[in-house]
């Protein structure tokens, strides 16, 4: 045998030895361990995840089936309800305060800053008045150099007149002589040269009487010439006077002056501005009402002003000047309030719908832009939120402030309260009639402390109907329900009561 054959002896005599003892203990571990994991979680499953059974009232046997519900009754609103609307206050107007004279400003007052108020008639600012005062005094000269010319001219009149009565006394004294020495002539008594001299002396007596009237003639224009250079001095002097008064610049109205562009040393001409005064006396609030919102303000204000809407009829009774001098919208004249809430505390204003602002629909929001106005800024009525006055309020609406328009509107139709529990998504409420649920359309006015104001089109809703304010799994028309809360619906009645 080779060495070679020898060693594969070997080879073959090891491949056939057993396994050992401890790897077989192994293998068995991880069986039995396998086998424990795998039961522990069937056990957990079947303890944990079986689904608990759901305990039954089986005496109330075929009833157990109909759903319990939650249900408050339908109250009848029988008061105004508000719309309201989000708005800006703004100035009234805003005055330029400009200069009407020439002239260089030689004070201003230490009030007139921008942001300052001024009341009506306060100093602003002096220009000075120099030019004018000197332009003043040599009208007065004038005055009453024109004065004197017309007292001149009157006594040459009353002179004139006198000489008037005297040279119609000699043409008729020459008149007189005259006439005896026609008759002398007649008579042949009297030569034709006498006769002629007397004739050129009655000639020359009525030329005379002719001169001074004349005379008197001229001077009576004269009178009315220097009457109308009076009168045109006078009303220069009191132009240059008003000038003067002109010259102190003071306020037109009581308000805060938002700009002032003009300093002391300034030079100026004629309609310079100088400041800028927001009158205060009145305020404005801009908002925008959507078409329903106005819809309820046009028939509100129809109510209040007794005019009941135009009929087609009507409409062509109304001549074509008429319908044009008329608003086609109308003016609504509604009544609300102006609300500002800070700090706790509701301060509020009486107010005006008044106009539209601007010509009718905006076409950004689609929605109709309108001013309110508040008469007097000043009479404020204040209450607090939630139980606590805070001990600043604001003295009077302000320019800037976002505020709340809340107009009290009288509907005329049937509306109802419900509680704020009973509006489903897309404005729907269920309602329990004989046991069966019924789904209704509404619409939501305003929300109160004790729920929801709304209307109901249809007229389907009735104050005595019971509307379902707990959640259900499914819902259906005519579906059967059974209502549990007999002492619910009378907590509710006698809280809208109070």
């Amino acid at each position: 045998m080779t060495q070679t054959d020898s060693g594969s002896a070997v080879s073959a005599a090891r491949g056939t030895e057993p396994a050992p003892a401890g790897s077989l203990s192994a293998i068995l571990l991880n069986i039995v361990g396998a086998i424990l994991i795998l039961g522990l979680g069937l056990g957990g499953l079947s303890y944990f995840g079986a689904r608990s059974e759901v305990p039954r009232d089986e005496s109330r046997g075929q009833s157990a089936a109909v759903p319990l519900v939650l249900a408050a009754p339908v109250v009848a609103w029988n008061d105004q309800f508000e719309l309201e609307v989000d708005g800006e206050a703004a100035t009234w107007r805003v005055l330029n305060v400009s200069t009407e004279v020439t002239g260089r400003i030689t004070h201003k007052a230490p009030g007139c800053r921008s942001g300052s108020f001024v009341a009506a008639g306060d100093l602003l600012f002096e220009i000075d008045s120099a030019n004018y005062r000197l332009e003043e005094e040599r009208l007065l000269a004038r005055c009453s150099q024109v004065e004197e010319e017309l007292v001149s001219t009157q006594i040459g009149i009353e002179n004139t007149q006198k000489l008037i009565g005297l040279a119609q006394e000699d043409v008729a004294l020459k008149q007189q002589n005259l006439e005896r020495m026609q008759n002398l002539m007649r008579e042949k008594a009297l030569s034709q040269q006498d006769f002629d001299a007397a004739k050129s002396a009655d000639v020359v007596a009525r030329n005379a009487l002719q001169m001074q009237l004349n005379q008197l003639r001229t001077l009576q224009q004269s009178v009315r010439i220097q009457t109308a250079s009076l009168q045109v001095a006078q009303a220069e002097l009191k132009a240059v006077q008003l000038d003067i008064v002109r010259c102190r610049v003071t306020a037109p109205v009581s308000g805060r002056v938002v700009a002032d562009e003009r300093e002391e040393g300034d030079y100026l001409n004629a309609r310079d501005r100088l400041v800028q005064i927001s009158d205060a006396s009145e305020m404005e609030v801009r908002c925008s009402l959507r078409d329903e919102e106005l819809a309820w303000v046009w028939h509100y204000s129809q109510r209040l002003n007794s005019q009941p809407p135009r009929t087609s009829e009507q409409d062509a009774d109304v001549s074509e000047q008429t319908a044009l001098v008329q608003d086609p919208l109308g003016q609504p004249k509604v009544p609300c309030r102006v609300v500002y809430e800070a700090g706790g505390v509701q301060t509020a204003w009486q107010g005006e719908l008044a106009r539209y602002d601007g010509s009718g629909v905006d076409r950004g929001t689609r929605m109709y832009p309108c001013r309110v106005v508040v008469r007097n800024p000043q009479e404020r009525e204040v209450s607090s939120v939630g139980g606590q006055a805070a001990p600043i309020t604001p003295p009077s609406l302000i320019s800037g402030m976002f505020v709340s328009v809340k107009i009290a509107v009288d509907a005329g139709v049937p509306l109802f309260l419900i509680p704020a529990e009973a509006i489903r998504p897309g404005q729907k409420i269920w309602v329990v009639r004989d046991g069966r649920l019924h789904i209704l359309a509404v619409k939501m006015l305003q929300m109160t402390e004790s729920g929801v104001i709304v209307l109901q089109e249809d007229g389907d809703l009735l104050s005595e109907d019971q509307v379902v304010i707990s959640p259900l799994a499914t819902h259906s028309e005519n579906m059967q329900v059974e209502v549990q809360n007999a002492e619910l619906s009378a907590a509710f009645s006698s809280e809208v009561q109070e």
